[in-house]
């Protein structure tokens, strides 16, 4: 133990900073190298300060006879950052990861980066085994004057690096609003919540492609709106690229996740802000999380047994299914909330198919009527409670446009294709057009005696809905030459129809 005679009270002592030169060179080496310094006040109260690294670390795995077994070595900098980590297994083989920060470069940026402390971001990294090599490197640029990434790039061998990522805009907090990716796919970004939270995604398309209106959503704070707007912005660019959006639930979490399809998937969090639930697009529960703390039976009071609210079950089912598998989720009430769950499945051709996991999930290939039963057991209260649903397994309940043809008669063109609806439907459409003839574009969706004929004119784009029967059913347009727009997409439908690829009839133009 170190004693400095001079400290003579509490309220003098000696302070050293780790990596100082002092007067002693041998403490002035033992600082810099990260030894623990000894302190000691009035010589009644002591103290050691300084860091110490892990520079070694050896596992062994042993299988009969046979051990296997993996050394790494660290080497740092002196910001204490790893600089280079060996691997070494069995046999000899070595495995070597460089990794260089700010401080290992003389540009602009990086000293930049130096001066105002930022020197944790690793801008290059080499990783070589034997004559294997892995090369990345990420420089960075100044955007609004922010260290931001500018680039990934990476290579492999003798082979020079090449570009993966190019990062293109950047708004004025740092948040990325473009990139391209291998030099062709653009993703783009919007934020809202006051910039905080990137709230839709495209994919496929730069950023000028968002219509000018959709800048002001990054002063948007509540997701109900932020939710319409993404909605409207997935439409606005529908044949443009790809959006995807989120709503958030701020300092908890992301609250939905909007697919560039339209489904939505949801996640529900409990009162200390942990993610308590997943929703799928149907509402049905994907996964649930629990979370029980242990209290110390030392300290914690004596509490009368608790009372519970009488079990309840419901069964998230609905009334068709198509072939395939199937999820299907139950949900508990009442109770303590600690379940325990069994399913069991039967039909009139003797099928008893049985889990306990608490979701349903089976792969369905035969058609006809089945009935699921799910009891959920309470393990501290002991109760149970028995539910018990019937439902229809059909053929595939997606629709798509089939069997398009098109084809020109003078200045006209036409399009044409077949929907064939599983059961009777209502199909919502969205109609998309830009035509600047008189006679305009005609769509006939299940026509018949021009009960479902839509005549439009000028440029637009809205919605309409028509019933379809249980079966065939034609789609016929009619457009014209130097139409600069003739667009069909199927939007939704009910009674447990869905969509899937091609679901939208994009005319060709001349």
């Amino acid at each position: 133990m170190f004693y400095d005679p001079a400290v003579t009270s509490w309220e003098t002592i000696r302070t050293l900073k780790i990596g100082r030169v002092v007067p002693n060179p041998v403490d002035s080496r033992a600082i810099a190298k990260g030894v623990p310094e000894p302190y000691r006040y009035d010589g009644s109260l002591s103290f050691f300060t300084g860091y110490k690294l892990l520079t070694s670390s050896e596992v062994k795995e042993y299988e009969g006879d046979r051990t296997f077994g993996r050394k790494t070595e660290y080497e740092y900098n002196d910001y204490l950052l790893p600089t280079m980590v060996k691997n070494t297994l069995n046999g000899g083989k070595t495995q070597v990861e460089s990794v260089f920060y700010p401080t290992d470069f003389t540009d602009e940026v990086s000293k930049t980066m130096v001066n105002r402390n930022i020197v944790r971001p690793v801008i290059h990294r080499v990783a070589t085994m034997g004559n294997a090599k892995y090369d990345v490197y990420n420089p960075y640029r100044l955007s609004s004057d922010i260290p931001v990434v500018d680039r990934i790039e990476t290579g492999k061998g003798d082979k020079e690096r090449e570009t993966r990522i190019q990062f293109i805009r950047y708004d004025d907090y740092g948040n990325l609003l473009e990139a391209v990716k291998d030099g062709s796919q653009r993703i783009s970004y919007i934020y809202g919540y006051g910039s905080l939270y990137p709230v839709a995604k495209l994919e496929g398309a730069g950023y000028e492609s968002f219509p000018e209106r959709f800048g002001q959503i990054k002063s948007y704070s509540d997701s109900t709106m932020l939710a319409g707007t993404c909605a409207s912005l997935r439409s606005t660019l529908r044949g443009i690229g790809l959006v995807t959006s989120y709503t958030y639930r701020p300092l908890e979490g992301v609250s939905s996740v909007v697919v560039p399809n339209g489904n939505r998937k949801s996640f529900h969090y409990n009162k200390f802000g942990e993610l308590a639930a997943e929703l799928d697009y149907g509402n049905n529960k994907e996964k649930e999380y629990g979370y029980h703390y242990k209290c110390d039976s030392v300290s914690a009071p004596v509490e009368p047994p608790p009372s519970y609210q009488p079990l309840e079950l419901r069964i998230g089912a609905g009334q068709t299914y198509p072939l395939g598998r199937v999820s299907i989720a139950a949900w508990g009430s009442g109770g303590s909330g600690d379940y325990s769950y069994s399913w069991v499945l039967t039909n009139d051709k003797g099928l008893n198919y049985r889990t306990e996991n608490s979701n349903f999930t089976y792969e369905f290939t035969v058609l006809g009527t089945y009935q699921l039963a799910c009891t959920i057991h309470d393990r501290v209260a002991g109760a149970s409670a028995t539910s018990v649903v019937s439902f229809e397994i059909v053929p595939n309940m997606a629709v798509s446009f089939q069997n398009i043809h098109t084809f020109k008669e003078g200045n006209e063109r036409f399009i044409e294709a077949y929907i064939d609806c599983p059961c009777e439907t209502d199909i919502t459409f969205l109609l998309e057009y830009q035509t600047n003839t008189y006679k305009g574009i005609t769509f006939y969706i299940n026509d018949y005696n021009n009960n479902n004929k839509f005549v439009r004119y000028g440029n637009g784009a809205d919605f309409v809905t028509v019933r379809f029967p249980k079966g065939q059913s034609r789609i016929y347009i009619v457009y014209n030459q130097g139409d600069k727009c003739c667009r069909t997409v199927i939007n939704k439908a009910t009674n447990g129809v869905t969509y899937q690829y091609p679901y939208v009839l994009d005319a060709p133009l001349d």
